[in-house]
């Protein structure tokens, strides 16, 4: 493959700005053709991995996802879908956190495309990032200004994955719908989360006391009584997989060509976008000391920080290590049952999030649906698969919507401060254009002013002339209409209007501060 040619190309991927708009792309209208051809892609391109076709791991692999995600969702909540082993299956994915609805616009459209398609439709709940202190924003209105108010769902804890992450104070986690309530009451007077809370606290003895599962577990109750047809199953279980471990093996196995394509695809990644950052989208695999890190995750049930797991090939043992105390050796030829007892252990070993995505788009499903975010960091997975496994990867879908929160905007746009700006900067250097010059002072200060520009005078000498312009400047801008102070105040006035609307207008707030019209709009929507 030529070093220099990349498949990498910039793409403008921006969410719509307007209430109850969205961004499919490719249109719905295409998921069916999509998912045809990404169904005839493995046959025609020849792929082995860990000496097995990919046919034969796609098809181990969506026995071990449906029966995981049968199995699991059956555990909270009656499932009226038929998980045929020769179905197709449409997969989607996130945080089990209450994002805003431009993310569970994803599971509405999940939903609709499993019907439409007799596929069945999974969403994965991405248990292996970081639960950091959980909490929502919600904005409070008054006469004057617009505040956002912080409203946690848990008391503060240490910054552990969500797969790990107990609820601290039980009362204090039961009665977000309350605070919440109250925090949204200037806009809304009965919003989702009195639908949504009780389902989640219902959860909580099912999920163990799980943060992350009770709200995921509540979130699907709800999505079914919104008439959503999916099933759910936390990633954590899938990474415990024969499938995935035999994935993970092809990559150790591998490792110094995985870590030459991963890293190379990176820079290229970086140099289309324009990014500067180390870190961003993520950081290159380090070496160190015959240590090459992979891209997963580490941690131990007594430990449970996330960190990078490093490995070193010795004969017929991958050394695994964490680089600060853990360590552990595993046969080449018993990893497959070694690597998925490691839970029985305590041990965790997860995928990071373009690995995440590597496998579930090119072992478990026939169709993908990204958020914008996802889209965007999936360009370099595609590149990486394509260099490490000579492998068109299967395209996915990119969805989000547009919901803004019911509120009485201020009818002012950035452009109209932009005109204030401009106007304040004439007034400064221009004030002659502002003032009636048939007063006696204001004429003799023009023909001064006129007077001094059109002076021509050598370096050293020109100190005088400016001083002498700003003078007339300032003693001008004493006569001119409006004044300095009418447009500060003016400008202090509409900067503080924008501000409100830019606040009011967001669509990032969580989707449990809406309305319960929330749920038909999100429907409509995914038509």
């Amino acid at each position: 493959m030529d070093d220099n040619a990349t498949m990498i190309e910039y793409r403008r991927l921006r969410a719509p700005g307007e209430d109850q708009q969205t961004l499919i792309d490719p249109p719905l209208g295409q998921a069916s053709q999509r998912m045809a051809e990404n169904r005839q892609a493995a046959p025609r391109q020849s792929l082995s991995i860990h000496g097995r076709s990919l046919l034969d791991l796609q098809e181990q692999g969506r026995h071990e996802l449906l029966q995981l995600a049968r199995d699991y969702t059956l555990s909270y909540r009656d499932v009226d879908l038929e998980t045929g082993p020769t179905s197709p299956v449409i997969l989607s994915g996130h945080q089990p956190n209450l994002f805003h609805p431009g993310v569970w616009f994803k599971n509405f459209v999940l939903s609709r495309l499993g019907q439409q398609l007799a596929a069945t439709p999974v969403n994965l709940i991405v248990d292996n990032d970081i639960a950091k202190d959980p909490s929502i924003q919600a904005p409070r209105v008054n006469q004057t200004s617009v505040s956002l108010q912080d409203v946690p769902l848990d008391r503060p804890s240490h910054h552990i994955p969500y797969e790990c992450r107990s609820i601290t104070d039980l009362p204090f986690f039961q009665s977000f719908d309350q605070r919440t309530t109250q925090a949204i009451s200037s806009l809304v007077d009965a919003p989702l989360v009195q639908r949504l809370w009780p389902l989640v606290c219902r959860q909580i003895p099912a999920s163990g006391n799980n943060l992350g599962l009770a709200i995921s577990q509540g979130r699907h109750q709800l999505e079914q009584q919104a008439g959503l047809n999916t099933l759910e199953v936390p990633l954590s279980q899938i990474a415990q997989t024969r499938t995935f471990a035999e994935f993970v093996l092809e990559i150790f196995q591998r490792i110094e060509e995985f870590h030459e394509a991963y890293n190379h695809c990176l820079l290229q990644y970086r140099a289309v976008h324009r990014i500067r950052s180390n870190a961003h989208p993520v950081p290159p695999l380090r070496q160190e000391n015959g240590w090459l890190e992979t891209p997963l995750w580490i941690w131990e049930a007594d430990r449970p920080v996330r960190r990078q797991l490093y490995l070193q090939k010795s004969g017929n043992l991958f050394q695994l290590t964490d680089r600060s105390g853990w360590q552990i050796s595993l046969d080449r030829s018993g990893f497959i049952d070694q690597f998925c007892q490691l839970g029985q252990h305590g041990v965790a070993i997860r995928p990071r999030a373009l690995v995440t995505t590597m496998f579930s788009r090119l072992v478990l499903s026939d169709l993908f649906l990204h958020g914008i975010g996802g889209s965007k960091y999936d360009q370099l997975t595609d590149a990486i698969v394509s260099r490490f496994f000579l492998y068109e990867m299967p395209s996915y879908m990119t969805l989000t919507a547009t919901a803004l929160l019911p509120c009485r905007e201020e009818q002012v746009m950035p452009a109209d401060v932009g005109r204030l700006n401009v106007l304040a900067r004439e007034l400064r250097f221009h004030p002659e254009e502002y003032v009636d010059q048939t007063q006696p002072p204001v004429g003799e200060l023009v023909a001064l002013k006129q007077h001094w520009l059109n002076q021509v005078l050598p370096r050293g000498r020109r100190a005088a002339r400016h001083q002498q312009i700003e003078y007339c400047n300032q003693q001008l801008r004493r006569y001119a209409c409006p004044s300095e102070q009418e447009i500060a105040e003016e400008q202090t006035q509409l900067a503080s209007r924008v501000e409100r609307n830019r606040l009011l207008r967001s669509r990032e707030y969580s989707f449990c501060l809406f309305p319960e019209s929330l749920l038909e709009d999100l429907s409509k929507l995914a038509r």
